[in-house]
């Protein structure tokens, strides 16, 4: 049955029967705070990667997570899961990467270290987890895509175990501020 949802006076929703819908009115504010939309993205392909000291892409473009934003300004909570294999005694950092309009950002976090610092033993894959809360300041309707971006500091680094079924996954959250 079609209708709408009213408290005090004030509608908060309509429903449609065909098909199905339930609309919020454009009124209806919702708190800081509040998660607007979460998106993932995946990536499953073997990936090698060679010394390279400077922050640089190392997820393809198309593994990325990537969203419209729904509000202006709002923030992004970032979580990634890494599966990685690296020669022994040498380091390898993680950070966030974003791209706007075309215009790519490494190492969103600015740390030198980036978000986490590994060490290899260069005889097991390993797995690693980390976070960021973005503050990109942008428009609503801004499409951007978040991946990952590293460095390496000697050795050859390996992603994504495709035989032990491992993956790089990335998971961001649109927060309203």
């Amino acid at each position: 049955m079609s209708g709408t949802l009213q408290v005090g006076g004030v509608t908060l929703a309509t429903h449609t029967e065909s098909p199905s819908t339930l609309t919020l009115d454009s009124g209806v504010v919702f708190p800081a705070g509040h998660v607007a939309q979460v998106v993932s993205g995946r990536s499953s392909s073997a990936r090698y990667d060679t010394s390279n000291t400077a922050f640089h892409s190392i997820t393809a473009e198309t593994d990325v997570a990537t969203l419209t934003t729904k509000f202006t300004n709002s923030q992004f909570f970032l979580t990634m899961t890494l599966s990685f294999q690296l020669n022994s005694n040498h380091q390898f950092l993680v950070d966030f990467r974003r791209v706007v309009g075309g215009t790519t950002t490494q190492n969103i976090t600015g740390v030198n270290g980036g978000v986490t610092s590994q060490f290899g033993d260069g005889t097991q894959w390993k797995s690693i987890s980390c976070s960021h809360l973005d503050s990109p300041n942008l428009a609503a309707g801004t499409t951007v895509l978040y991946g990952l971006s590293g460095r390496v500091l000697g050795g050859t680094l390996y992603l994504n175990d495709f035989s032990a079924n491992s993956f790089t996954n990335i998971t961001v959250m649109e927060i309203i501020v």
